[in-house]
């Protein structure tokens, strides 16, 4: 099962709700992904088609990003673009930086965008390779921010950023994100700490 839920029934109920069906959701290979997985869960269209979407390799979560101006089908596969130059491809460079500096290396200039322009074609080829054994899974989550709403794929990323600390896009364990979200988490529902970030 590729999706997770949708955010809205979680809304009412604690964190770790969502994380255990996070958890429990198989989600699929992006080798096998086709691109009716993004648009059907199914016979059901994704709607919306706005929200979260997790990355991660045997078990280890290893990216969170957001979707929302842009579709699932629009966001997903651009993170696979083995351009070094390319608009985005962020999940690809941060695999192909690891290999190709190590880990200690990595920690320390993976927030430099000029070090993803300096890889290769065989370097981001290469990465790609390993990024089609991750897994993927899709929260669904409403942008309700144009109608003076709630932005909640910003707002959830964020906050699985937090918690799940992803491998190469997490927020920094003491920084202003991680604050913030630890001193609400317990303290009331998913909908109410969603509103407070």
């Amino acid at each position: 099962m590729l999706v997770v839920g949708d955010l809205k029934d979680f809304l009412d109920e604690d964190y770790d709700k969502l994380e255990k069906r996070i958890n429990r959701t198989t989600g699929i290979l992006v080798k096998d992904l086709k691109v009716k997985d993004l648009i059907f869960d199914g016979d059901t269209v994704i709607d919306p088609n706005t929200g979260v979407y997790i990355l991660s390799k045997k078990g280890k979560v290893q990216y969170v990003g957001k979707c929302g101006s842009k579709s699932f089908q629009e966001r997903v596969p651009a993170h696979f673009d083995i351009r070094s130059d390319a608009w985005f491809g962020a999940y690809i460079g941060h695999i192909a930086l690891m290999e190709k500096h190590g880990r200690n290396k990595y920690n320390k200039i993976r927030n430099k965008g000029v070090e993803k322009k300096k890889l290769t074609t065989e370097e981001m080829v290469s990465a790609c390779k390993v990024a089609l054994n991750s897994n993927l899974k899709l929260v669904k989550a409403k942008n309700e921010a144009k109608g003076g709403g709630c932005d909640y794929p910003s707002k959830l990323e964020k906050l699985l950023r937090v918690m799940l600390r992803p491998e190469f896009n997490s927020c920094k364990a003491g920084g202003t994100a991680d604050k913030e979200v630890q001193s609400i988490k317990s303290s009331s529902k998913l909908g109410d700490i969603l509103k407070k970030i």
